[in-house]
C-alpha cells in the first residue's frame, strides 16, 4: 500500500526556510516535536527549542504523498542534496545528519554478531590515549560522562579489599602514566589532578631548607628498596647526571665547570641554596647578585700545569 510521504519542517522565525527533511507515514513528522532529554539529533532539537523560545512552533508541509517506501527514500535523498546539510555541504541549511536513512541490508547488518579479537584490538588501538572529547566531541562526551556518573555499576558503594588493592598496585608498579595511558592522556590526567588539588586546597607546604630526619630517611629507603625504576625514570636520571654547568662569579670573574652530580657539594661549600640556584638558571637571572649559572654541552678540558723539576 502506498502510504508513505516526504515532509519538510519549516522555521517560522527564519522566513519559513526548511530545516529538516524526512520520510514517514501516519504522524511520523510529529515525533520531532516531542520533548526529550536525550535527542539523537542535538542540532535539530536545539533549533526547535529556539523556535519555541521565540513563541512559535515549527511548521510542516508534505512535499509528496501516497508513495512507495523506496520512492519516498529516493525523494528524501534528492531534497536533502538540493537544500544541503548545515556544516556538511557547502551552503547547506538543513539539520539532517544522514543523507540516506535506508536501513542496511540484512546481509551486512551486524545485529547479533560479535567483533573478532583482531577487530577489537584495532578499535582499542585507535582510541588509546584519546580523551572522550577527541573521540565523541565536547557535547556528546559530556552526555556520556553524565550517564556514567549516574550509572549503578557493580562497585557502586563498595570498596576494594586490601588484597585486591595490592594486586592492582603490583600490576602498575614501575609503570609510568605515559606507559599506562599514552602521552596525551597522561598529560590530561596530571593536569586534572593538579586542578583538583588547587580546587580543594590540597597544596603541600614547601620543604625548602628543611631536612628529613634520620628516621624518615630510613623509612623512605626501605620503601624504595627492591622496587624497580621505570624506563622513563631511569632515562631522566641518566640525562640529569650527564649535565654540565658553568658557574660564573660575576664579581671576581671566576668560572667553575661543574658536573651535575657535584653541584650540591659545590653549593654547600659556597653557602648557596641548590634549589634557588637552579631556579635562577631557569629564569635566566643572577643569583645573590654575583652568581650566574648556565648549562653547557661539555666541560672544557683544562690542561694541568707542567711540573718543573729543579
Amino acid at each position: 500500500m502506498s502510504s508513505y510521504y516526504v515532509y519538510l519542517l519549516l522555521d517560522p522565525t527564519n522566513y519559513y526556510l526548511p530545516f529538516y527533511i524526512g520520510k514517514g507515514k501516519d504522524l511520523r513528522w510529529q515525533s520531532h516535536l516531542k520533548e526529550t532529554t536525550n535527542p539523537e539529533n542535538k542540532r535539530k532539537h536545539a533549533l526547535i527549542q529556539k523556535i519555541r523560545a521565540a513563541g512559535e512552533e515549527p511548521v510542516h508541509i508534505k512535499w509528496e504523498e501516497n508513495m512507495e517506501e523506496g520512492d519516498a527514500y529516493d525523494l528524501e535523498i534528492e531534497l536533502i542534496k538540493k537544500f544541503g546539510r548545515y556544516n556538511y555541504d557547502p551552503g547547506g541549511i538543513l539539520m539532517n545528519i544522514s543523507l540516506d536513512n535506508r536501513p542496511p541490508p540484512a546481509s551486512i547488518s551486524r545485529v547479533g554478531k560479535k567483533h573478532s579479537e583482531a577487530t577489537k584490538k584495532k578499535m582499542s588501538d585507535a582510541r588509546r590515549g584519546k580523551t572522550y572529547e577527541e573521540i565523541y566531541g565536547v557535547e556528546e562526551a559530556e552526555r556520556l560522562k553524565e550517564i556514567k556518573r549516574n550509572q549503578s555499576g557493580p562497585m557502586l558503594g563498595k570498596h576494594h579489599s586490601k588484597e585486591t588493592k595490592k594486586i592492582l598496585s603490583d600490576k602498575r608498579k614501575g609503570i609510568s602514566y605515559e606507559e599506562l595511558y599514552g602521552i596525551e592522556r597522561a598529560r590530561q590526567l596530571k593536569e586534572d589532578k593538579r586542578q583538583w588539588n588547587l580546587k580543594h586546597n590540597h597544596s603541600f607546604p614547601s620543604r625548602i631548607g628543611i631536612k628529613h630526619s634520620e628516621e624518615t630517611k630510613r623509612k623512605m629507603s626501605e620503601a624504595h628498596r627492591g622496587v624497580p625504576q621505570s624506563k622513563n625514570h631511569i632515562a631522566a636520571l641518566t640525562k640529569v647526571r650527564q649535565r654540565n654547568y658553568k658557574i660564573t662569579n660575576v664579581v671576581s670573574h671566576q668560572n667553575y665547570f661543574i658536573e651535575s652530580g657535584r653541584l650540591p657539594k659545590f653549593c654547600e661549600s659556597h653557602s648557596l641554596n641548590y634549589s634557588n640556584l637552579m631556579n635562577s638558571k631557569n629564569e635566566d637571572r643572577i643569583f645573590k647578585k654575583c652568581w650566574k649559572i648556565i648549562e653547557i654541552a661539555q666541560a672544557p678540558v683544562i690542561p694541568k700545569k707542567p711540573q718543573i723539576d729543579f
